[in-house]
This record gives C-alpha cells, sequence and structure tokens, in this order.
C-alpha cells in the first residue's frame, strides 16, 4: 500500500468519524424541566380546555341527538377530534362539515381549529 492509498483511507476514516461525532453528539443536555415541559406542550397534557367545556360545546354545535352517540376527546394539531359510535354518524356529521369547523372556531379561538377528525370507537 502506497502513501496516497493510506493518506486517503486515513481522510475517509476521519470524515467518517466527525460525521458519526456530529450525528450521536449533536445535543448538548438540557434540564429535566425543559424536557418534560416540551413532553406537556407537545402532548397537550395541560390542554387549556377541559372535557367538559368540549362536550358542552359539541353538544351545542351538532345537538342532543349526535351529541349522545359522540364523544370529543380533545384538540390535536388544529383538528378537533371526536369518537363517534358507527361510521354512518360520521359520514352524516362530515356532510355539515363547514358550519362545524366554524361554530368550532368561533367557541375555541384560541386553538385555531382547522378540520374536524372523526374515530369510530366505543362511547362511555
Amino acid at each position: 500500500m502506497d502513501e496516497d492509498e493510506l493518506a486517503q483511507k486515513l481522510a475517509y476514516q476521519k470524515r467518517r468519524n466527525d460525521v458519526q461525532r456530529r450525528r450521536f453528539y449533536a445535543h448538548e443536555p438540557q434540564a429535566i424541566g425543559k424536557v418534560l415541559a416540551k413532553v406537556v406542550i407537545n402532548n397537550r397534557y395541560a390542554c387549556g380546555e377541559s372535557n367538559a367545556a368540549l362536550e358542552e360545546a359539541w353538544a351545542k354545535i351538532v345537538g342532543q341527538a349526535f351529541a349522545a352517540r359522540t364523544q370529543p376527546t380533545g384538540i390535536k394539531r388544529g383538528k378537533f377530534e371526536v369518537t363517534v359510535a358507527h361510521s354512518a354518524i360520521s359520514q352524516e356529521l362530515t356532510f355539515d362539515g363547514r358550519r362545524i369547523v366554524a361554530e368550532l372556531q368561533k367557541a375555541f379561538p384560541e386553538t385555531k381549529i382547522t378540520g374536524v377528525r372523526y374515530r369510530v370507537g366505543t362511547i362511555g
């Protein structure tokens, strides 16, 4: 092996080591308080709206007939999430989607709701 090949291999190995070092050690240690605050904010554990407020606003918007067969579960990434008893209910509510979103935006202006997401599940 001549000196040029050896120099190329050493240069390649050095570049590879630098990439690996940046990949694994790019982040400095953070205080546990900052980490927990990010987790709470990202997962909306400290959400300003309580489930009672969500359910009350939802019942006013869709009426008691639909409210009895649906359950709002929260607001995530701008979507108002609702669990419905079966898919026919979600389809019926989808037909009136624009009005529902407009009413939800009036009820919760600080959350910037952009849509409604329906999921079929058990209501309880």
